[in-house]
């Protein structure tokens, strides 16, 4: 028994020695060192050649378990092809609508920043198990670890010096790179060179010997049928400095052609950073524009208020016809101002993406008489007959946005009254299949040249610059009109020529809409049966807005207290009782909605008393702010008589 113990455990032992050897043979190298540097650079090399090769003989595979590991890291063993040849033709067919250029270039793009980043990380897990410091022992044992894991063999050529500073410079060769090798092997050549992910590996491992970034670029490839496979690296500011000087011989052509395939180093990432960098400054201008905006809408609708009611009171008084047309001049050049403040915030949030398009119940029928009822006064100034005409295949009722229809109508119409000066405007509503509106406004004006009609929809456009003089306007209803169209998924366009009119035409998806019935509207110019006794809390910090305001609710029999901002007004709500409070939005010391919620909280659950929103701010949201800050209804600034009494009737009962 002792004899046979002995026989077995020497065989252990040889199997072991065996397993031993297989395992060393695995990563042998047929001819001696697996880097070729020049003489100078050889010590750190050969003790590289050492410390890789120790590191590789611990080998283990186990394909029961899909695993390959050395050195206790897991590796993954891939066709050479799949990452170079075959995954860059991969790529120009999934990009092939971008072009082939393109194409490439995002194939090369990806395969530069993933080889970069697998260096930086391979060479760090490397220095740790192995405990290797030195940097340039660590970027020693990179070429070798290179050739050991297959990429391939390479050649240090004399010239380089690899120094820690700007001046770092290494070029060199790979006689027999995998990813040219992958290219010869399927009977291809390249335009371009072609060792992407040897050009980023090694220049990831070397940056992380180094600590300071590196890039590498290849000006000189087997698969593009050059002698070698020849490399450059450097920091990345200095790269293309370094392949010019190198290329001196070459053609002019190839020259460009090499230098526009350099890798900038994580260009995605930059690109990326730069296009969130763009986002953040276009999203904070645009916040900054909506804000200035804002103001200023406060800052000149407010004085509006003066202008414009002061106006309407004066025109209610006893004026000889001198004085009356004096007046409506002013009200009438007021109107025009705020039409023109109104076309700029339009625009400003249209292209903000907060104009809402709100599809419901339409009466085009109501929409067109609306428009021709308040354009008639200025039609009867000119000699123009005005008509409308309507499909009467036109559904009573279709689904449309009937506040932006009326938009659109009265931009076009009110173009075709002010260019026109006798003849004839028409509106014509047409009914089509399936489910369209057209509508077409057709003039008999001053018409467009043809050469200039592509301009027209155009922001700050008009036909002509003498007509921008002799009609005025802010050159934005077209453009808004255009917008608001698309907005509705609908079409814009015009038939026009100089001298002989224009017709002006829209159409929208609007699907009819059966058994459907429509608000019926209060006309604008209805005044209350009678004057309403009421007591009234104004709270405004603007003078001029202030005493207009209190002179229009004069005008109504009420009585009236001000306040010029938030404390007061929550003061004079705690001491008295009031039917209705007017209240300003933006005020100093106290705004109008901390003082709306303090007036809230005052009252309790035994009273409310209706607080109407008085804001020269017309943005997006404002509507709910108000809301929310326990305001029951809302008046635009610049008030009108008609206005006001439509909202003392609404929360006050008659006198």
């Amino acid at each position: 028994m002792g004899e046979r113990r002995r026989e077995f455990e020497t065989r252990i032992r040889e199997l072991e020695e065996e397993n031993r050897r297989l395992r060393a043979a695995t990563f042998s190298s047929a001819g001696g060192a697996t880097v070729r540097v020049p003489e100078s650079f050889r010590p750190p090399f050969d003790s590289a050649q050492q410390t890789v090769a120790k590191y590789f003989r611990e080998f283990h595979a186990d394909p029961t378990q899909g695993t390959i590991e050395i050195g206790g890291e897991r590796y993954v063993l891939m066709r050479a092809a799949s990452l170079s040849y075959g995954f860059l033709n991969a790529v120009r067919k999934t990009y092939a609508d971008r072009g082939d250029e393109e194409a490439l270039h995002i194939g090369r793009t990806l395969l530069f920043d993933m080889a970069h980043v697998n260096g930086v990380n391979d060479a760090r897990q490397f220095h740790r198990t192995m405990g290797v410091t030195n940097p340039i022992e660590k970027l020693s044992a990179g070429p070798v670890h290179f050739a050991y894991s297959g990429w391939a063999f390479v050649e240090i050529l004399p010239g380089s010096s690899p120094t820690p500073d700007d001046d770092f410079f290494i070029q060199y060769n790979h006689p027999f790179s995998f990813e040219s090798d992958s290219w010869l092997r399927a009977g291809k050549t390249a335009d371009l060179p072609t060792c992407i992910m040897s050009a980023g590996y090694s220049s990831g491992w070397c940056e992380e010997s180094f600590g300071f970034p590196l890039s590498a670029a290849e000006i000189s490839c087997k698969a593009r049928g050059d002698e070698h496979c020849t490399f450059v690296m450097a920091p990345p500011h200095r790269l293309r400095e370094h392949v010019s000087r190198l290329m001196q011989d070459a053609s002019k052509e190839e020259r460009r052609k090499v230098i526009g395939s350099i890798p900038l180093l994580f260009e995605r990432k930059e690109t990326e950073q730069q296009l969130r960098d763009a986002r953040d400054r276009a999203e904070a201008a645009s916040e900054a524009k909506s804000l200035f905006l804002a103001n200023m809408s406060h800052e000149i609708r407010t004085p509006l208020t003066g202008l414009l009611g002061m106006s309407e009171l004066l025109l209610l008084d006893d004026l000889n016809e001198k004085q009356r047309h004096y007046v409506k001049t002013i009200h009438e050049s007021g109107e025009v101002l705020l039409a023109i403040l109104n076309d700029i915030l339009d625009l400003s949030k249209i292209e903000a993406g907060m104009m809402p398009i709100s599809v419901g119940v339409c009466s085009v029928r109501e929409v067109l008489h609306d428009v021709e009822e308040v354009l008639q006064p200025k039609v009867d100034e000119k000699d123009i007959a005005f008509s409308t005409t309507i499909d009467e295949a036109l559904p009573r009722h279709v689904s449309a946005d009937p506040l932006r229809l009326r938009q659109i109508v009265f931009n076009l119409a009110g173009n075709a009254v002010k260019f026109t000066e006798k003849g004839t405007i028409e509106i014509r509503a047409q009914w089509s299949e399936p489910d369209e509106l057209r509508v077409e406004v057709q003039d008999s004006g001053i018409g467009v040249d043809a050469a200039r009609i592509d301009q027209l929809f155009e922001i700050f456009t008009q036909a002509d610059a003498s007509d921008t003089r002799r009609f005025s306007g802010s050159g934005l209803g077209l453009s808004i009109c255009r917008r608001l169209i698309q907005l509705m998924g609908g079409k814009i366009g015009v038939k026009s020529s100089k001298g002989e009119g224009s017709t002006f035409w829209f159409t929208i998806p609007a699907e009819p809409v059966a058994g459907a019935t429509t608000a019926a509207a209060t006309p604008e110019g209805a005044r209350p049966p009678s004057k309403f006794n009421a007591q009234i809390l104004v709270v405004e910090d603007d003078r001029v807005a202030r005493y207009v305001v209190e002179k229009m609710l004069v005008e109504h029999g009420c009585k009236v207290d001000t306040a010029i901002d938030g404390r007061e007004a929550v003061a004079a709500a705690a001491a008295g009782t009031y039917d209705l409070v007017l209240m300003d939005c933006q005020m100093p010391m106290m705004d109008g909605y901390e003082a709306t919620a303090r007036i809230r909280r005052l009252e309790g659950t035994d009273r409310r008393t209706p607080v109407v929103a008085m804001t020269a701010s017309v943005m997006p949201g404002q509507r709910e702010k108000c809301r929310a800050a326990g305001m029951d209804d809302f008046l635009g600034k610049p008030l009108d008589l008609e206005r006001l009494q439509s909202v003392l009737a609404r929360w006050i009962s008659h006198a």
